[in-house]
């Protein structure tokens, strides 16, 4: 049974590679999941030989203003209430459909002691704002509590720099976790280019903008990025990421696209001469599958894309950008200086020791 967390889709989306790796590995899958994870989920591993379950999940309430991380520590009690009810939820699927291994992707409650269970998280030091960085030992210390009652803690990322989370994963040496590589969709693809979704006519020089996270912050950034774009003589494609609508518009310079499938996207990510997009770590796994030049503009107050597109400027992998600053014009250039985010080859093995794990276990 795989389980990703409902905060945007980058959850599901990097939960594609593993389901895939079992399908092959011909694993009877169950999905569970809910809201858009389950919509895109659906419509990815459509014709797939997998089972769908609901399992529900309230999401974290995300304000226009005000600390993301305050909000977020105010809303605490509540999230430990939704926590230890989708434990007692899984208790009940685990009995309903045999299942004998929960693959949970940073869902806090699906362990259990009638079935193998395994975390999936790239944020095992979580980051803490600049005025709180004394807490961070704290935020540690509670993490591990949660992610030791696990069997297993997958982490999307190689063991050795340059790694792709940082100081996230790599603080300090932890025997407990496990590097299986960076987890896309889009693994195993490069050499493929896709299915063009654009008009015949739409230029072959495009910038592609990726929208994604939870709202309103997704809503914000487009209308910014479309108000930016509007100025600009920029052949742009926005891809909106609403997987559960088809819809697209064009335009004379612009083509909006509310969901495309994965063939769809990998031709746009491809060809498109740079890319636009939040700092979410399932993005940049994303991108480094073909080495892409970037603009990141982190989700205002998430202290763990803050740091990611901080690191990333620093290593000139792409440029970074806060989103009350941006200026698109100037901001593209510099980012196509950079030297894109690193492809890194033979990452398919992690994985592969990752999930031999599990075939060996005593389930």
């Amino acid at each position: 049974m795989v389980c990703p967390l409902d905060w945007g889709l980058g959850h599901a989306t990097r939960c594609v590679a593993i389901i895939r790796k079992l399908i092959v590995l011909e694993a009877n899958v169950i999905i569970a999941a809910d809201n858009a994870p389950m919509a895109f989920l659906k419509k990815e591993l459509e014709g797939e030989n997998v089972r769908f379950v609901i399992f529900p999940w309230r999401p974290v309430k995300y304000q226009k203003k005000g600390s993301f991380s305050l909000k977020l520590i105010l809303q605490s009690p509540r999230i430990l209430v939704e926590i230890r009810k989708e434990h007692k939820f899984l208790q009940k699927i685990i009995k309903e459909n045999s299942a004998d291994i929960i693959i949970s992707d940073n869902r806090f409650g699906l362990w259990s002691k009638k079935a193998k269970t395994v975390f999936i998280t790239h944020q095992v030091f979580i980051q803490a704002p600049r005025y709180f960085k004394w807490t961070e030992p704290i935020l540690y210390f509670l993490n591990s509590l949660f992610i030791k009652r696990f069997d297993y803690c997958w982490v999307p990322d190689v063991k050795n720099e340059p790694s792709f989370s940082g100081v996230l994963s790599h603080k300090k040496e932890k025997k407990f976790l496990t590097f299986t590589g960076i987890l896309s969709r889009f693994s195993g693809l490069e050499h493929l280019n896709g299915d063009n979704p654009l008009p015949n006519e739409f230029p072959n020089d495009f910038v592609l903008v990726m929208l994604s996270g939870p709202e309103p912050q997704r809503s914000l950034l487009e209308q910014k990025l479309a108000l930016e774009f509007s100025k600009l003589n920029e052949a742009a494609v926005f891809l909106r990421g609403l997987a559960s609508s088809d819809k697209s518009t064009i335009t004379e310079n612009q083509v909006w696209f509310d969901h495309l499938n994965t063939s769809q996207i990998l031709f746009l990510i491809k060809n498109a001469k740079l890319v636009v997009c939040r700092s979410g770590y399932s993005t940049i796994m994303d991108l480094a599958v073909f080495n892409k030049k970037a603009l990141l503009i982190p989700t205002p107050g998430q202290t763990e894309q803050e740091y990611l597109a901080e690191l990333y400027h620093r290593n000139n992998w792409s440029y970074r950008v806060i989103q009350s600053s941006i200026d698109i014009k100037n901001q593209l250039e510099l980012a196509k200086k950079t030297t894109g985010i690193p492809s890194i080859n033979n990452q398919s093995q992690l994985l592969d020791k990752a999930l031999k794990q599990l075939s060996t276990a005593d389930c």
